[in-house]
């Protein structure tokens, strides 16, 4: 059996070499199997794959990646693993120069927020947004300024959530500024 897995471990490496579909494929069949993967596999394996595959590809890649590395950090049962994993990731992603990875480190906070518990996510992603608020590319504003509403319902009482808010609406692009039109209403709706 031990033979088996490391034989597919070493198929997955060559596959995340493959061409960016090849790759986006393999990041979107790693998220729907890492609920049957065992947890030491994901660490050691699966995480090391998605971070690659994030950081060497193109835009679809990227994306299926982040999508498949939340679910991924979902189905480490430990807390502290968990904590820990994901706490590299963010410092990682969303602090880095390069705004690709703060985009990519978003989608990945836009897919923990649908499988993760409002608690989770709050403790392991909700921190990691407010600097983003104030991030000097105009794209990565409008992203969380589009993605606020879907937060609300997990972050709604929190101050982070307030001061994010507070500087998306103080924002003074045009493209965010037509986000943040009538989003009380929207962010209400979410939270109902």
């Amino acid at each position: 059996m031990v033979e088996m897995v490391e034989g597919l471990l070493q198929n997955l490496h060559l596959l995340s070499q493959g061409t960016w579909r090849t790759r986006e494929l393999l990041a979107k069949q790693l998220r729907l199997v890492a609920p049957y993967l065992p947890p030491q596999c994901i660490r050691q394996n699966i995480l090391p794959i998605l971070h690659k595959l994030m950081a060497e590809s193109s835009f679809a890649v990227r994306k299926s990646s982040a999508l498949a590395l939340a679910t991924c950090f979902r189905h480490i049962p430990s807390l502290k693993e968990r904590k820990a994993a994901v706490r590299i990731f963010c410092l990682e992603w969303a602090y880095s120069d390069l705004c690709w990875k703060r985009m990519c480190f978003l989608y990945c906070a836009e897919a923990a927020l649908q499988t993760y518990s409002s608690v989770l996510f709050r403790d392991l992603f909700a921190d990691h947004l407010v600097p983003l608020a104030h991030d000097p590319i105009s794209n990565i504003r409008v992203r969380l300024a589009a993605s606020i509403p879907r937060f609300a319902p997990a972050c709604h009482q929190t101050d982070f959530f307030r001061d994010v808010l507070a500087a998306i609406r103080e924002d003074s692009d045009l493209d965010v500024k037509a986000i943040v039109t009538g989003i009380g209403g929207r962010i209400q709706k979410e939270v109902n």
